[in-house]
């Protein structure tokens, strides 16, 4: 190796383990290999990038999050103290496989009068429920992000569904036979991730196939008891409905009371 490519592999990595992720000390007089921050910092960045953070949440925390009534209190105040109960709860273990396994409660936002039953309301009385029981904007996927960045800097893996895209992605590969693509897209909630963050699940529109999917995704993750952190626009009645009945059963099981039905002023 000559100078200049001896100087390229030191200047790789800023704590001088020269991009090897180990760094010699000396500890009681012996020379030890300890992990270099900078692999922390690699994983760290791994795991956002597969936590697939929607673009527009990328600049979403706890620091940002403006409160500005007792909605945004209460989202907040329980998500905060939520999290300390996981990094409190004895439950947190390794697997087989020397991974961390954090099993525990979940826990859900809802909203007080779901989105299936404003549109079957007149525009007139859409406007007026709306007025009294908005569930647009109030910050539930700006707490649900936060989360999952405070949590994924703790060592955690997480990953983030967006209802309609992941719903869409798998009933694409679905009709395609592509039985492959379903796995994937399955196993990064119930193999890959620690924790997952199901934003607006209920969103997409019903059918039968998806209902199906619903409940493969939830029986897995409620067998696991994986941690989901999860919000919807739709009630108790209409998300039943949305994502069925057996799905919805065990994911209220799942939250072992942390629910939240709300609503307040749209902050957007």
């Amino acid at each position: 190796m000559d100078s200049t490519q001896k100087g390229q592999r030191q200047s790789s990595c800023q704590y001088g383990c020269d991009g090897s992720g180990l760094i010699i000390k000396e500890i009681d007089g012996r020379e030890v290999g300890v992990f270099c921050k900078c692999r922390e910092e690699k994983e760290i960045r791994a795991r956002f990038k597969n936590a697939s953070i929607p673009e527009e949440y990328e600049n979403a925390r706890f620091s940002n999050f403006e409160v500005n009534d007792a909605t945004q209190e209460k989202l907040m105040a329980s998500m905060k103290d939520y999290l300390k109960d996981i990094l409190a709860k004895s439950e947190l273990e390794k697997d087989r496989m020397g991974r961390i396994k954090l099993t525990g409660s979940s826990i859900g936002y809802l909203s007080e009068y779901g989105e299936m039953r404003l549109k079957e309301l007149s525009a007139s009385e859409r406007m007026k429920v709306k007025t009294q029981k908005n569930s647009y904007g109030i910050g539930k996927t700006h707490i649900q992000i936060s989360a999952a960045k405070y949590l994924i800097n703790k060592g955690y893996r997480v990953f983030v569904i967006n209802d309609s895209t992941y719903m869409q992605e798998l009933m694409s590969a679905r009709q395609m036979g592509d039985q492959q693509r379903i796995n994937d897209l399955v196993g990064l909630a119930t193999v890959y991730a620690d924790v997952v963050v199901w934003d607006e699940i209920g969103r997409s529109k019903y059918s039968e196939a998806k209902e199906d999917m619903y409940f493969q995704i939830i029986n897995e993750l409620y067998k696991q008891q994986k941690r989901v952190l999860f919000s919807s626009n739709e009630d108790f009645e209409t998300l039943e409905f949305k994502i069925g009945m057996a799905a919805f059963s065990r994911l209220r099981g799942m939250a072992k009371g942390n629910l939240y039905a709300l609503s307040g002023k749209d902050m957007r």
